[in-house]
């Protein structure tokens, strides 16, 4: 299993791999941490791998801030999130689609009771 393969990892790990077919089985797993809460903007973090977790999110202070939209400065509130995770079991295009979900999540939170079908097309992971 995925945590049997990482509970053993060293400094060195390189040379390691990951089975993707068990960590299928397991891919709903991550630490989501608040730093805001504490009043702190944006924190990075390491892999943990006693958790045995390939994605750590980091959420940061809620704040205002000015952005430019349609060609103005305007006010939003801006949530910071940082992320660490583990390439060996994703890469920049399944961490772009969680992104993108993420997103999607906080500018259309009524979409959060909807399936995303065509994202689900793209899955890598058998989902059923």
């Amino acid at each position: 299993a995925f945590g049997d393969e990482v509970s053993d990892l060293g400094p060195d790990t390189d040379e390691q791999s990951v089975d993707y077919p068990d960590f299928a089985a397991e891919v709903g797993r991550a630490v989501i941490d608040d730093i805001g809460s504490f009043g702190l903007n944006t924190g990075m973090t390491a892999l943990m791998p006693a958790a045995k977790v390939p994605c750590v999110i980091v959420l940061g202070k809620i704040e205002e801030k000015p952005v430019v939209r349609n060609g103005e400065i305007v006010v939003r509130t801006i949530l910071p999130l940082t992320g660490t995770f583990d390439h060996r079991i994703v890469d920049g295009m399944q961490i772009g689609k969680l992104a993108r979900g993420i997103k999607r999540g906080f500018r259309k939170p009524e979409w959060l009771d909807q399936v995303p079908e065509k994202e689900l097309e793209d899955c890598i992971f058998s989902l059923h």
